[in-house]
């Protein structure tokens, strides 16, 4: 049995062919898993029907060992809470991570073009999408969207190095049946469900992403989500116009104390860093967040705000001595 070295420890079952490879199966114990891109001297170009499938599955293949800490072990996946796939794959099959309940992340390339069927049947926690965008037109992140109801976070890298991030707010189906017409009535609930069409031939608009926004806020929304939609836009600016920014930025403002502790509970101090110095928050508010740092107990983020309140005066306040 081969060995290489790997991100994490896992057997990986392969098949060969002129193209490159094609993982058959996965089995691993590991979280956060990380495919090769190159096994047994070929580019990895597929990931076959159920290949990260919950459960025991035969290996009928080559087989390779992935070595990180341990030994390259197997396990049945069901730990598997990440998943970043190589740029070389161009393909995933079907059902193939089926019953990936604790899949959270999932990064991947635009190159991947082809989903079989069910390829996420019951990954009711994939809600982080992180794609490398290899054409700014790629139809892959439509398919998630199409794929996913809950609420999802989208990070984008296009091919310049640029980044955006967006948020597909959470939307759900139900079927009532109505007993005395004899038919069944279809509901669709939730502020998000406009937002899976916000495409154009497939590709993302986010001319039309921005123009929901309105929208949006008339529904019945969540708080949250929203705060995170707006401060992502503001952030991430990718394609933003003048109108969308200040809309964003007016509703930014009007909940910085709210946005400002979500992003306490998420230590990502880059991000209070930027709501500080795009805001420019008065003194009201600063305090109010300040209170919210202290009860915290995040002293970095208390120094942010105390540098903040410095900038708004410098010079301190002005003091007068009588002799």
């Amino acid at each position: 049995m081969d060995t290489i070295i790997g991100q994490n420890d896992m057997r990986l079952c392969c098949a060969l062919s002129t193209q490159g490879t094609t993982i058959l199966r996965v089995e691993t114990a590991d979280e956060t898993i990380v495919l090769p891109d190159m096994v047994f001297d070929q580019p990895v170009i597929a990931v076959g029907e159920r290949a990260f499938a919950v459960g025991s599955y035969p290996m009928q293949g080559k087989i390779v060992q992935v070595v990180c800490k341990k030994d390259g072990e197997g396990g049945d996946n069901s730990h598997i809470t990440s998943v970043t796939l190589p740029d070389t794959v161009q393909s995933i099959g079907a059902y193939a991570f089926f019953n990936c309940e604790k899949l959270r992340t999932f990064s991947l390339c635009s190159n991947t073009a082809r989903f079989g069927a069910c390829a996420l049947m019951n990954c009711k926690s994939l809600s982080v999408i992180k794609l490398r965008l290899i054409d700014e037109n790629s139809r892959l992140l439509k398919y998630f969207v199409g794929e996913l109801p809950h609420e999802l976070d989208v990070s984008l890298t296009y091919p310049n190095g640029e980044q955006a991030r967006l948020l597909f707010p959470e939307y759900y189906e139900y079927i009532d049946e109505n007993v005395p017409a004899r038919i069944f009535d279809y509901h669709i609930m939730g502020a998000g469900y406009p937002y899976r069409y916000c495409f154009k031939d497939a590709a993302l608009d986010l001319r039309s992403y921005d123009e929901l926004w309105t929208r949006y806020l008339s529904m019945d929304y969540d708080v949250l989500c929203a705060n995170k939609l707006a401060f992502y836009r503001l952030r991430y600016p990718h394609a933003l116009s003048d109108r969308a920014h200040a809309d964003y930025f007016s509703y930014v403002q009007s909940h910085l104390p709210d946005i400002f502790l979500w992003l306490l509970d998420t230590r990502d101090m880059r991000a209070v860093d930027f709501l500080l110095r795009a805001t420019q928050p008065d003194a009201k508010v600063l305090s109010v967040c300040m209170e919210q740092a202290r009860q915290s107990g995040c002293a970095e983020a208390l120094a942010m705000l105390l540098e903040a309140q410095h900038r708004r005066a410098p010079v301190g306040i002005g003091k007068r001595f009588d002799l």
